[in-house]
C-alpha cells in the first residue's frame, strides 16, 4: 500500500465524521520534507474556518502515523470552483453541474461540454447545450473539470445563497467588530 493510500484510509473516515469529503490526498517530497496536500469538500462549500479546523484535526493523525519521515508540511484546501474530476466519486459528487471533459474517440482527442446527468463506474453521460445526451467511457477520459458560470453567479449576487437571517447576523457581527 502506498503512503498516500495509507494516509487516505486514515484521514477519510475522520473527515466524513466531521461532515466533509476527502476530494484528494497527495504526498510529495520537497528536499528532506514531505508535503501532504489534502483537498476536501462539503455540501455548500468549504470556508477558511473549515480549512483551519480540519487542519487541526488532521495534523495529529499524521503525527501519530509514523510513516512520514521526520518533517512534513500539511496543506489543506478546497478543490475550488472549477474542480478537477479524476475519480468516479468526483463525477458522482458533481452530478447536475456543468463540466468539460477531454477524452479519446477513435484515437483523436475530443472535448465535450455539458451538464453531468449520469455517473456510473464505467461511464458518464452529459446533456449537451443542444439537448443531446453524450455517453463517455471513464477509461477514455484524459482530463475533466467542473465549470463555474460566473455570469449566472453575478446575476444572483454575492449573498444569493445566504438567508436573510444569516445576513442580518453577519451584519451585526460586522457592526460589533467595527466599534
Amino acid at each position: 500500500m502506498s503512503l498516500s493510500q495509507g494516509l487516505t484510509d486514515l484521514v477519510a473516515p475522520v473527515l466524513e465524521k466531521a461532515g466533509f469529503r476527502l476530494w484528494d490526498l497527495k504526498v510529495t517530497k520537497a528536499g528532506k520534507r514531505s508535503i501532504v496536500s489534502v483537498t476536501l469538500d462539503k455540501t455548500g462549500g468549504v470556508s477558511i474556518e473549515d480549512i483551519a479546523a480540519m487542519s487541526k484535526l488532521i495534523a495529529p493523525l499524521l503525527d501519530e502515523h509514523g510513516a512520514l519521515d521526520d518533517a512534513y508540511h500539511l496543506e489543506v484546501a478546497s478543490p475550488g470552483l472549477e474542480r478537477p474530476l479524476s475519480r468516479v466519486e468526483h463525477f458522482e459528487w458533481s452530478l447536475g453541474m456543468n463540466v468539460t471533459i477531454s477524452h479519446r474517440v477513435d484515437g483523436s482527442l475530443v472535448r465535450s461540454r455539458g451538464r453531468l446527468v449520469v455517473a456510473a463506474a464505467d461511464n458518464v453521460t452529459l446533456e449537451t447545450d443542444d439537448g443531446e445526451s453524450e455517453l463517455i467511457a471513464i477509461d477514455s477520459i484524459t482530463k475533466a473539470h467542473t465549470l463555474f458560470d460566473f455570469d449566472e453567479a453575478m446575476k444572483k449576487g454575492p449573498l444569493a445563497s445566504i438567508s436573510d437571517e444569516e445576513t442580518e447576523s453577519e451584519d451585526e457581527d460586522l457592526r460589533e467588530r467595527a466599534q
